[in-house]
């Protein structure tokens, strides 16, 4: 099983009067739509959800209110993201050898095979 170097999570928050988004990577929030941002960014992901669903929101996580979003494989400036069934995995590469040692990344062909391998794999 190939294994990324990092996963994060969309997490969709519906409210009375507005809909907005945030991402985590299981334990914090990293990113959040700018209406949350004051709110919870930076929370362990549990009490983000205790705060929104304490107002009166819903907070629903991508993977479990889609069927099946495109997958995809982008690439970015210093890796490739892979989407997934609503799931972001990150597979990261180095282009100077010498970076690689010290960073423990691969080069950026060995990056792709491993996300196309992720991107393959069945669920």
């Amino acid at each position: 099983m190939t294994a990324p170097d990092t996963i994060t999570w969309l997490v969709r928050v519906v409210g009375p009067d507005f809909v907005a988004a945030f991402e985590t990577d299981g334990s914090k929030v990293r990113v959040t739509a700018p209406i949350l941002r004051k709110y919870i960014h930076g929370l362990f992901t549990d009490e983000a959800c205790a705060i929104i669903a304490e107002e009166g929101c819903q907070p629903r996580s991508s993977r479990s209110n889609s069927p099946s979003p495109a997958s995809s494989i982008i690439q970015r400036r210093k890796s490739f993201e892979v989407q997934k069934d609503g799931v972001k995995a990150f597979f990261l590469y180095d282009d100077v050898a010498s970076r690689r040692a010290i960073n423990g990344r691969c080069d950026k062909e060995t990056a792709l095979i491993k996300a196309q391998g992720y991107l393959a794999e069945a669920h």
